[in-house]
């Protein structure tokens, strides 16, 4: 149960690592006046090689941890977790809640109704298959090529920049008549991926857009908030750890 929700209370966004980052910059770019929670699960990362229940467990765990603060809502920053576990922890936790395959599948439906789609997800997203259907019943009409990308989240948070290059030069090399399609896009869909978009451009052929969905995830946190009428308007905004260190961003892969 909620013990209260202010407005003035912190938003938790939640991730196995790193990939809370992405989605914690577009955030402060259009929430700026927020504070911001980060819980960041190194104990149990990655989940992209984990099983349902494994993903749930973790999912839960963490929210435990999170409803010992004061927080007016959670943003699963997560595409595995949103895919998998969302559904079952938002019947556990009444908090105002907000995972990252919704607003990924509008923007799909609404901005790239007739594109091809390369998707690169964890292992895990890509069995559990649920973005795109729920995209197609919003309106998404497009093609769309899964790419599992094993390890690419482990050599993120481990920071293995040369095993980075090699992989981002084999996923072209590999899917290089994939690009030459009109009207081709590739969606990052896990919140690490973005983190290496300087380097992936490197290694295109040709231009290709990326599409990052962490921007309109902060938006519907925006409008999500001004349902439950907490937005805040104060001009102290903070980022901290769940301890209560200030949080500090990893370097930028480039």
């Amino acid at each position: 149960m909620i013990k209260s929700i202010h407005r003035d209370a912190a938003i938790a966004l939640y991730d196995s690592g790193r990939g809370v980052e992405s989605v914690l910059r577009a955030c402060q770019q259009l929430l700026p006046q927020e504070k911001w929670l980060i819980m960041q699960d190194a104990q149990h990362q990655s989940y992209g090689n984990k099983t349902d229940e494994e993903i749930i467990r973790a999912g839960d765990d963490c929210f435990q941890n999170i409803i010992q603060k004061r927080v007016k809502a959670i943003v699963v920053a997560c595409h595995t977790s949103s895919a998998i576990a969302l559904p079952t922890l938002s019947q556990r936790y009444a908090y105002p809640m907000l995972g990252m395959q919704r607003p990924t599948a509008r923007l799909l439906a609404e901005a790239y109704t007739h594109d091809h789609i390369i998707w690169l997800a964890t292992p895990a997203s890509v069995v559990a298959d649920r973005l795109f259907p729920q995209a197609r019943q919003l309106g998404f009409k497009g093609c769309v090529h899964p790419v599992a990308c094993h390890q690419w989240v482990d050599c993120i948070e481990q920071n293995r920049v040369a095993e980075i290059h090699v992989m981002l030069e084999d996923f072209v090399a590999r899917h290089h008549d994939l690009f030459s399609r009109p009207n081709m896009k590739i969606l990052y869909g896990c919140t690490h991926y973005p983190l290496l978009d300087r380097l992936l451009v490197k290694y295109l052929k040709t231009p290709c857009e990326r599409i990052d969905p962490a921007i309109t995830t902060a938006e519907a946190l925006k409008l999500l908030l001004a349902q439950h009428d907490i937005l805040r308007s104060g001009a102290k905004p903070s980022v901290r750890l769940l301890n209560g260190v200030a949080f500090q961003p990893s370097a930028v892969f480039a």
